[in-house]
């Protein structure tokens, strides 16, 4: 996937945009109100970096000792992930 392409997920309670684009050193990077991802990724790199992207965008909220609070936050970062991998058009393939 070489193309640039730019969408928008709700993380937190705030609108993020995720970019598929040429990065120089990362395969991806995560800033307040942006995840970039390298667009030349292959599909499991792709898949890899998105979760990675996603956990450090929460990983100040694990911090909490709560374990009802983890489990929610747990779930969220899980849900975000999960909308960008469908966005960026992955699958479960029909055996």
């Amino acid at each position: 996937m070489t193309l640039r392409q730019q969408f928008y997920v709700t993380m937190r309670g705030r609108r993020v945009t995720v970019l598929l684009t040429p990065l120089r050193k990362n395969w991806g990077e995560q800033r307040p109100g942006t995840i970039r991802i390298l667009s030349d990724l292959d599909d499991e790199e792709m898949m890899d970096t998105v979760i990675h992207e996603v956990m450090h965008a929460y990983e100040d909220e694990f911090a909490d000792d709560d374990p009802e609070w983890q489990h929610q936050v747990i779930n969220d970062s899980a849900e975000v992930a999960a909308k960008i991998l469908f966005k960026l058009g992955f699958r479960r393939e029909e055996e």
